[in-house]
């Protein structure tokens, strides 16, 4: 699988046969679609603006002070940009902030 050197659209396509239908299945249909679609154009605008929060937050873990051993940092470090590149479909994304010991504390969803 050769990575795409970014000289070429990617294009994906969908072809469904399905039989005739009625005014009312049409309508039915085209909404569900259209919803459908309004989701993946939600997933597409938003796949870079997510890449770049992935990216600071492996910057962060790279260059900032970290309370873990190096070697998990490490290993983080890795997953992260094994998920960046290519390897995972991002369709959402929330941040949660965790406060507290290595025995007890929150995770709290972030304001970002």
């Amino acid at each position: 699988f050769a990575k795409d050197d970014g000289s070429h659209d990617r294009l994906s396509v969908i072809h469904v046969h399905i039989p005739r239908l009625t005014s009312a299945q049409a309508n039915g249909l085209t909404e569900r679609l259209r919803k459908m679609l309004g989701q993946v154009h939600a997933a597409v605008n938003d796949w870079r603006p997510m890449l770049a929060r992935l990216d600071q937050a492996i910057s962060e873990f790279r260059y900032s002070a970290v309370p873990l051993d190096k070697k998990s940092v490490a290993e983080a470090i890795a997953f992260l940009e094994w998920l960046r590149d290519d390897n995972f479909t991002f369709l959402g994304m929330r941040e949660f902030k965790y406060t507290g010991g290595e025995e007890s504390g929150n995770l709290e969803r972030s304001e970002k």
